[in-house]
């Protein structure tokens, strides 16, 4: 009998990096839409979203560093997060 290749690959508690950092900028972003939901539907019908989430996008913005590190932060993090301020925050459309 053929023994049956071990399993690699996935580990509980331990995630990529990117992957983490992908996700935390969805998060940190989905929960500002949620948190602001009036803000965010008039700036979405006014264009006004870089103003009118200027300092609330800074505030996450640090929140992610303080968790990714600023190593991921300063390479591509930067990347996932103006990604996830297009997708989540700005409905696709390519705002930041």
């Amino acid at each position: 009998e053929e023994e049956a290749p071990a399993v690699s690959g996935f580990s509980f508690g331990k995630r990529d990096p990117r992957d983490k950092a992908k996700r935390l900028a969805r998060v940190l972003l989905s929960d500002m839409t949620m948190y602001n939901a009036d803000l965010h539907e008039s700036a979405l019908a006014n264009g006004s979203m870089k103003e009118d989430f200027e300092e609330k996008i800074e505030k996450s913005w640090k929140e992610y560093v303080e968790h990714v590190g600023p190593e991921m932060a300063e390479g591509d993090g930067q990347e996932f997060w103006r990604a996830a301020l297009n997708d989540v925050l700005a409905k696709g459309e390519e705002v930041f």
